[in-house]
C-alpha cells in the first residue's frame, strides 16, 4: 500500500499542459528560450512527446533551424515562472525516489541500522549534487539571474552576504564571512582554535549552525573553552582541576546562561573514516533542524586530516583533494568555510602566503588566507614563552581576499579569559 502511495505521488510531480505551454511559448519569441536556457534542462520534461519537441527547439536555436510547429499546444503567459516550475516537480521527483529506496533495503535479510542509514545519506549527497548540476556547465542569461540576485539584495539590506565574525574591522574587510573557502594560520600556540571557536560562539548566538571538526583537541576541553570564552572564566583553571567551589559554581552559572546561545553549535571528532560528503550531511542536517539557509563550517586542522587519509597516496595530493572538494560543499552549503592550516617552520615569526604548507594547492584553492603572528619578535618572543597568562598581541594579515581588500587587523588575546578582541 506504502509503494502504491509513493507511485500516485510520484505521477502527481508531473504537469503535462505546463510543459506543453512552456514549449509553445519557446517558439513564438527567440528571446524567451534564453530565459529559461539555464534553469530547465530536457530531464524536466517527462512525455516522449515534449522531450522530442525541446530537443528540437535547442537545435532550432543552436543550429538555426526551423522551430517545430506546436500550434496544437496553447503558450504560457509566464514562460519563466513555468521553467522554474517545471524543474521545482523534477527535484520532488528525484527526492520522491528515496523512500523506496529505503523500503527495499529494509526487506533485506542481511540489513543493518547503519548500512541504511549510510546508504540514505550517500543518495541524499548523489540527489542534492545532481540538482545542482542541472545549472552547471550551461550558460545562463543574466536577465534571468538578476531576478534571484535582486531577491537576495533585497533580504541582505543593511546586512551584507557573508556571516558576522563580530570582529569589526575583520568583517569589514571580508565583507563577513562569505560562502567560501577561508584559510586561517599561524604558527602553533598562538591562537588559531581560540579565535575560530570564538567566532563559531558568535555565529551560533545568532542562530547560525556551526559544524566544528576538530582533528586536534577532545570534545569535552572544545566545550569549555566555548562556554568559559562566553561566560569570561579561564578554561585552564578546570582543566588543571583547580578550582574553588565559588569557581565551580560560576562555571554551572556559565552553562545556564550561555546554553542555549550554543545549542547551535556542534562539535565533532575527526577520524580517518570522515569524509567531506559526511561533513556536508551533517551539515545540511543542521540547518534543517535550525531552519537555516546558511551556516559556518571550520576544519581544525586540515594537515592531521589529511595524514589521517594519506595511505599510499601522495600529502600534498590529499591535501589539495580535500580543499578542492571543500571549497564545493561551501557553494553547495552556500555556507562558509573556515580551514585551519599549518605553516612552514620559517613562516612563524612573519608569515606570508608563501609560508603555507603545501602553498600551491592553499593559495589557489583559499578564497580568503588569514595569517595570524604575534606583534613581536626575536628574543622579545622567547622572553614571553615563560607560561604566564599575560595577555598577548597579535596581528592578522589578510593575504588573499576575493572579496575585498587586503592589510592586517590588530588583535589581542587575552589568554586569561581565552578571548580574542580587536585593537584600535
Amino acid at each position: 500500500m506504502a509503494e502504491r502511495a509513493l507511485e500516485l505521488d510520484f505521477r502527481e510531480r508531473i504537469d503535462l499542459d505546463a510543459e506543453k505551454g512552456l514549449l509553445a511559448a519557446l517558439t513564438m519569441d527567440p528571446s524567451s528560450y534564453f530565459d529559461v536556457k539555464g534553469i530547465i534542462t530536457p530531464e524536466v520534461f517527462t512525455h516522449r512527446d515534449t522531450v522530442q519537441a525541446f530537443n528540437e527547439i535547442v537545435a532550432a536555436y543552436e543550429e538555426n533551424r526551423p522551430l517545430p510547429r506546436l500550434e496544437d499546444w496553447n503558450p504560457v503567459a509566464n514562460h519563466i515562472d513555468t521553467a522554474r516550475r517545471l524543474f521545482e516537480l523534477w527535484q520532488l521527483r528525484q527526492i520522491s525516489k528515496l523512500p523506496g529506496d529505503l523500503a527495499g533495503d529494509l526487506k533485506k535479510d542481511d540489513v543493518t541500522a547503519s548500512g541504511v542509514l549510510s546508504k540514505m545519506q550517500g543518495e541524499i549527497n548523489r540527489v542534492q549534487a545532481l540538482i545542482g548540476q542541472q545549472r552547471s556547465d550551461k550558460a545562463v542569461s543574466a536577465a534571468t539571474l538578476f531576478s534571484e540576485v535582486m531577491n537576495s539584495v533585497e533580504m541582505q539590506k543593511g546586512e551584507g552576504f557573508g556571516v558576522k565574525t563580530h570582529l569589526p574591522k575583520l568583517d569589514e574587510m571580508l565583507g563577513g564571512l562569505q560562502p567560501a573557502l577561508h584559510l586561517m594560520a599561524g604558527a602553533p600556540g598562538l591562537g588559531k582554535t581560540t579565535l575560530c571557536i570564538q567566532i563559531a560562539n558568535h555565529v551560533s548566538s545568532d542562530g547560525i549552525p556551526v559544524l566544528f571538526v576538530t582533528f586536534d583537541e577532545v570534545l569535552w576541553r572544545l566545550t569549555l573553552k566555548s562556554f568559559c570564552a562566553k561566560a569570561g572564566l579561564t578554561a585552564k583553571t578546570y582543566a588543571d582541576g583547580k578550582f574553588s567551589d565559588e569557581e565551580y559554581a560560576d562555571l554551572k552559572q556559565a552553562y545556564d546562561s550561555h546554553k542555549e546561545a550554543l545549542a547551535n553549535l556542534h562539535l565533532i571528532e575527526g577520524s580517518s573514516r570522515m569524509e567531506v560528503a559526511n561533513l556536508e550531511s551533517l551539515a545540511r542536517q543542521a540547518m534543517r533542524r535550525a531552519g537555516a539557509d546558511t551556516c559556518l563550517v571550520v576544519v581544525d586542522y586540515l594537515q592531521r586530516w589529511a595524514s589521517l587519509k594519506t595511505t599510499s597516496q601522495d600529502f600534498s595530493f590529499v591535501v589539495g583533494r580535500l580543499v578542492g572538494e571543500l571549497r564545493e560543499m561551501a557553494f553547495r552549503l552556500n555556507a562558509p568555510v573556515i580551514v585551519i592550516s599549518s605553516l612552514d617552520r620559517k613562516g612563524y615569526e612573519d608569515p606570508t602566503i608563501n609560508d603555507l604548507k603545501e602553498t600551491g594547492e592553499l593559495e589557489f584553492s583559499a578564497d580568503t588566507a588569514m595569517l595570524l603572528r604575534e606583534n613581536i619578535r626575536g628574543t622579545e618572543r622567547m622572553k614571553r614563552l615563560d607560561g604566564t597568562l599575560l595577555p598577548r598581541a597579535l596581528r592578522l594579515n589578510i593575504a588573499k581576499n576575493r572579496y575585498g581588500q587586503l592589510g592586517e587587523v590588530h588583535l589581542q588575546f587575552e589568554l586569561s579569559k581565552g578571548r580574542i578582541t580587536e585593537k584600535a
